[in-house]
């Protein structure tokens, strides 16, 4: 069994641990720290113990066969990735091996020039009547939103400025967390700081390593997902939702942040939340005949709503 300085407890056995008397608590608790300390098993005749025990020798054993399983899977991609980098830097000295210059007449007028601007054009009129919190009731004329950045923030910058615990481990992309789940990813320890309100990509960025977006394994519901994510993040990032209408971006991102801080799976939960909830208001609109003529603005719409009066456990579960 792998060295570790700790070890994870489950809950799931409180009723069956609370069954036994402090005594046969005490000996079950030392047993389990030298079992996850040592590999040694149990020795005893209280068949109520050695019951105990068992669930947590395997629990032990599964969270240790998934974090070795980590431990590989780190390795494995930062070979990748140092195999990339060393196949970038090799391209790089063959480009300018190749390249002569006259030092008399070569003169560098190149100037950058990459100015990010996002050209917001709306076009939902749609006559739904619906109130939606958070929102006010000024219209807001077409106008174009620049941003203080000029390209989308590097990947491992997101995770510096989330405060991730994985942002010193020199990952380029969320494709490269595929493996990590929510719980991995230490979620609830993370924050959206409110200038990513500036560039829809950075927003996006933050929310799929927030949802554990590349993790996600059923490709109807991460398409899902996918969906809620670009559609939350133009809004917080274009201040405005269907019908031209002004949101509370810090507001958004404030609610966001409090979901988060609740548990590693609370955005993901939210998304699923969420999704339910859209497609039985989606549903309700049908049945009733209303038209609905820009769904995509509907969409928007309702996830300004229910994020700003969200709590949860407040919704029926899905059947």
């Amino acid at each position: 069994m792998a060295k570790k300085k700790s070890f994870i407890l489950f809950i799931d056995r409180k009723k069956e641990l609370a069954m036994l008397n402090n005594e046969q608590a005490g000996i079950l608790f030392k047993a389990v720290m030298e079992y996850a300390d040592t590999g040694e098993e149990l020795v005893s005749d209280d068949l109520g113990v050695r019951m105990l025990f068992s669930v947590f020798q395997s629990q032990i054993d599964s969270t240790m066969e998934k974090y070795e399983e980590k431990c590989q899977r780190n390795k494995q991609i930062a070979i990748e990735r140092e195999a990339r980098k060393k196949e970038a830097r090799n391209s790089t000295d063959v480009h300018e091996r190749d390249q002569t210059y006259t030092k008399s007449t070569y003169t560098d007028t190149e100037t950058e020039t990459d100015t990010f601007t996002d050209t917001v054009t709306h076009t939902d009129i749609d006559t739904d009547t619906d109130t939606i919190s958070g929102l006010t009731d000024k219209p807001i004329k077409n106008e174009k939103v620049q941003s203080p950045f000029s390209k989308p923030m590097l990947f491992p910058v997101v995770l510096y400025h989330m405060q991730s615990p994985l942002c010193e481990d020199g990952y380029d992309s969320e494709e490269e967390l595929s493996g990590y789940d929510c719980e991995d990813r230490c979620c609830a320890s993370c924050a959206i700081p409110q200038n990513f309100k500036h560039h829809v990509g950075t927003m996006e960025q933050a929310l799929q390593y927030l949802t554990g977006f590349s993790n996600i394994k059923d490709q109807d519901f991460k398409q899902i997902v996918s969906g809620v994510i670009t559609a939350l993040s133009e809004t917080i990032c274009t201040g405005m939702s269907s019908m031209q209408t002004a949101v509370d971006s810090d507001l958004l991102i404030s609610r966001l942040n409090q979901i988060i801080a609740q548990d590693d799976n609370a955005l993901l939960v939210w998304v699923q939340d969420f999704s339910y909830h859209y497609q039985k208001k989606l549903q309700e609109k049908i049945s009733l005949g209303q038209e609905i003529r820009n769904r995509y603005g509907f969409l928007k719409a309702c996830a300004v709503s229910f994020l700003t009066e969200y709590k949860a456990g407040d919704f029926i579960p899905r059947a």
